[in-house]
């Protein structure tokens, strides 16, 4: 029908730069190279923790009005980027400590989502989110090793709960689902900023990310 739109897919992240973003690139392409853990390189995505698990929708426009005025009113909260941690031993990720103003930004910002009543929330989303910035995953058959080499890998960095960004899934490809910078709503800023051209990102493929 003319003028349909068609449902896609979103999750929202809040991405870190600088040196956290170089730390988690250089890290997880050395778990890929060796231990033979290949996946999160190829998902492609920067470093971040999420914020709201994936959801659908035809019409992104009333939760980008939502995120912009949310990000015009609320300014950037620390978070500590450091320490190992697992869900089980299929994920190995780095603990996001969020500092008190932080943890009431992103309490807020649930909130607000819940304005939308149709939007779902998973097991481990809202108030039951753990901030996390995933480093390997599937990697049961080598977590043994990959636990005993991460003490020498062990950082710590002062960072920023500074934007909310909209990924947009755009599709698979061989068998990982690819995702693009919809839009991106800097804390403090008078508006979201579109990206042009959106970078590609591969994943989160599946569960948490």
């Amino acid at each position: 029908m003319a003028g349909q739109r068609n449902t896609m897919r979103y999750v929202l992240p809040c991405f870190f730069a600088g040196a956290v973003r170089e730390y988690h690139r250089e890290l997880v392409a050395e778990i890929a190279a060796r231990f033979d853990l290949p996946f999160t390189l190829r998902q492609d995505i920067p470093a971040h923790f999420t914020v709201k698990y994936h959801f659908e929708t035809a019409d992104i426009a009333p939760v980008e009005s939502l995120l912009e005025t949310f990000a015009r009113t609320n300014r950037p909260g620390a978070v500590e980027v450091g320490g190992f941690r697992h869900f089980d031993e299929d994920v190995v990720w780095v603990n996001v400590a969020l500092s008190a103003a932080a943890r009431a930004t992103l309490a807020a910002l649930h909130a607000a989502l819940r304005d939308l009543a149709w939007l779902p929330w998973g097991p481990h989303d809202g108030e039951r989110l753990r901030p996390h910035m995933t480093v390997a995953e599937h990697c049961r058959p080598r977590f043994a090793d990959l636990w005993a080499f991460l003490p020498a890998r062990e950082r710590h960095f002062g960072a920023a709960f500074d934007n909310v960004t909209l990924l947009r899934q755009l599709g698979e490809e061989d068998g990982i689902p690819r995702w693009a910078v919809h839009r991106t709503f800097p804390f403090g800023a008078s508006g979201g900023a579109a990206i042009t051209p959106a970078p590609s990102a591969r994943g989160p493929a599946r569960g948490r990310s």
